[in-house]
């Protein structure tokens, strides 16, 4: 997937997120593993529950690299892609 088309599909997914919650994170020094649960939500109303590993590397109090691992096939389906 092109950078631009990852975007504009996390940004959909956000949206469609009814609650985001720190599941986990392991800091070493500026490098951040984290589990985050998301409940989405899609059009039909029906919700979808997918805990997520992201990396995040932190440069003078800025996140300056992240990285996302969801379970893209699951997703694509329940948004309807």
């Amino acid at each position: 997937m092109a950078k631009e088309g990852s975007i504009k599909f996390f940004s959909d997914a956000l949206r469609l997120s009814k609650t985001i919650k720190l599941e986990e994170m392991i800091a070493d020094d500026n490098v951040v593993c984290a589990i985050i649960s998301y409940e989405y939500i899609n059009p039909k109303g029906e919700t979808m529950n997918q805990e997520v590993a992201e990396i995040w590397k932190i440069k003078e109090r800025k996140l300056t690299f992240l990285t996302i691992y969801p379970d893209l096939s699951a997703l694509w389906k329940f948004i309807g892609r």
